[in-house]
């Protein structure tokens, strides 16, 4: 994979496409809404929030309303045709902006950065879409556990994002008591959800740590713990060994 451009655009007044990419384009609205027709017959409406990917060589056409100007993330990028399968003639609604804001932040400063962890949070994006994608084709017929498949998908591509004591939020979230919320989601997906977050927080760090030569400092940050010392005593409570000797193992 390679990311070519990305960029949060504040769309003109007079704003409007009408293109044929020859790359993948991914399109997620932060604010308002943008019409769009693909090879003048299918139109779809995307607004906040919506990720639409705009495949190679097709013909679209888009407008948005100049009263209230449209603002969206546009990520410009190539892949291997047979690794992505998301349709392109429906956006893929993404529920928590807070999420996707921090996510889209991280791919474009890792693109600045070109230290190669735009190209991975681009994947992680990706595999998100895919997922949520999978999910509305199985047709769940039961919303709150079609909700909290789609929490769960979340917290296993960003753990970072949740951070300690965010069960009774990610409760009211879904208005329920945290009681409930905590019998649900592990009758729902096999573990309470703390148990569940750390998990996935622990993969996380072990993915960094199999792949990366960055400090320990650096990869708590970038995982969401306090610091190196609160990973480290984590890591081992999981794993039986330091993330020292967990990166030392790898490397043999």
């Amino acid at each position: 994979m390679k990311i070519i451009s990305i960029q949060l655009h504040h769309c003109p007044l007079d704003w409007q496409i009408n293109k044929q990419w020859t790359d993948y384009t991914l399109w997620i609205p932060t604010a308002n809404q943008a019409q769009i027709k693909i090879n003048n017959k299918q139109t779809i409406q995307t607004s906040t929030g919506d990720a639409f990917l705009y495949q190679p060589n097709i013909k679209y056409h888009g407008i948005h309303d100049p009263i209230k100007p449209l603002k969206v993330w546009v990520v410009h990028f190539e892949i291997d045709s047979n690794l992505i399968h998301i349709p392109f003639n429906e956006p893929i609604h993404i529920q928590n902006i807070t999420f996707l804001k921090e996510l889209m932040q991280r791919i474009q400063l890792g693109y600045i950065k070109k230290d190669g962890s735009g190209i991975f949070w681009l994947s992680v994006l990706l595999k998100m879409l895919q997922e949520d994608n999978n999910t509305r084709i199985r047709n769940n017929t039961n919303p709150t556990e079609k909700r909290l498949q789609r929490l769960a998908n979340e917290i296993m591509l960003t753990p970072s994002s949740f951070k300690d004591g965010c069960i009774e939020d990610l409760a009211q979230s879904l208005s329920l008591s945290t009681d409930h919320f905590t019998r649900i989601f592990k009758k729902t997906i096999g573990s309470p959800p703390k148990k569940f977050i750390i998990q996935c927080r622990i993969k996380e760090v072990k993915s960094w740590l199999s792949n990366t030569d960055f400090t320990l400092d650096y990869i708590a940050l970038q995982c969401g713990y306090q610091n190196a010392f609160y990973l480290s005593k984590q890591f081992k409570a999981y794993n039986g060994k330091s993330p020292k000797e967990f990166r030392k193992s790898k490397a043999r």
